[in-house]
């Protein structure tokens, strides 16, 4: 395999035709990114520098429902924001005046205790907590499944597991120039799924800091493109979970492109690539169904 010069090129979202700094596209001038003949162009992640500006608690992941019987509930809403676990207990208890919430630092729960009077009660068998989304129930320390069930005898639950306040593990960026194979499991087949991630960034840095990426080795986050030219990409940001990360502010990607020369020997990968890539031309055709707002749909 032979390797023509390669081209550091520095991408800012600022720099956008169109989108937002966590969902944009970006063009080229039609000679920037170009193999010659003979060659494929291959992309490699060098740096990656993006502000943890996004909140803990987001919009449309914020809410969670009371239950109290009789087909009767009433949602309750957390203000959007970025919270330790003291700070969340004190919204919670401002939120429900009426209930008592405690944290427990040593084993991080909180221990939820419903209203004691009688007068309360009237009418009322139990209340139960209902999670819309893992978000909030990882907040409280309970599975999206369960069901916290409080009675006038048994007022008292404690978080079946410790509390989740900082949701987000991973960045994960993407871009519709690759589809890898890259540890995107699908559970319904058992089998590791085409993704369009183009690197995976731990969560290191404090809430407001910088999260940044180094190349560690030439070919961390490495991935070839059969286009012979690249016009222009998206590129947006997810947790691990695929739900857009909004940072408010721009953030810098810089690739590394080389043009390697074909391998007679790879001839049978490079049709299954082609093969690959037309797929997803076809694919990129469909109608779009995604929530533009919060979830993409998982590769």
């Amino acid at each position: 395999m032979s390797v023509a010069p390669s081209t550091i090129i520095f991408l800012n979202s600022k720099n956008r035709i169109s989108g937002t700094p966590y969902d944009y596209y970006i063009n080229f001038n039609n000679e920037l990114i170009k193999a010659p003949k003979g060659h494929y162009i291959q992309f490699s992640v060098v740096q990656v520098s993006i502000n943890r500006s996004w909140y803990s608690i987001q919009e449309g992941y914020n809410t969670w429902k009371v239950d109290i019987g009789g087909g009767s509930f009433f949602t309750v809403t957390v203000p959007v924001g970025y919270y330790n676990a003291f700070e969340l207990r004190a919204v919670l208890q401002q939120t429900l005046p009426t209930w008592t919430f405690t944290y427990d630092k040593k084993v991080n729960k909180f221990t939820f205790t419903a209203p004691s009077d009688a007068g309360s009660w009237a009418g009322i068998t139990e209340r139960k907590f209902v999670f819309d989304n893992n978000s909030m129930s990882d907040l409280f320390g309970f599975d999206e499944w369960e069901t916290p069930t409080f009675t006038q005898a048994q007022p008292t639950v404690v978080s079946s597991k410790p509390i989740k306040v900082n949701e987000d593990q991973s960045i994960l960026v993407h871009t519709n120039l690759t589809r890898q194979k890259f540890s995107a499991l699908d559970n319904t087949t058992q089998t590791i799924s085409e993704s369009d991630v183009l690197c995976a960034i731990p969560i290191n840095s404090a809430p407001f800091d910088n999260v940044v990426y180094n190349r560690s080795s030439s070919d961390d986050f490495t991935y070839n493109v059969l286009s012979p030219t690249v016009h222009g990409m998206r590129i947006y940001i997810t947790n691990e979970q695929n739900t857009f990360l909004k940072v408010p502010y721009d953030w810098t990607l810089t690739l590394q492109v080389k043009y390697v020369a074909f391998d007679a020997n790879e001839n049978t990968r490079l049709l299954h690539d082609l093969r690959d890539y037309a797929r997803l031309l076809l694919l990129q055709n469909l109608p779009d169904t995604n929530d533009e707002d919060n979830q993409i749909i998982s590769s």
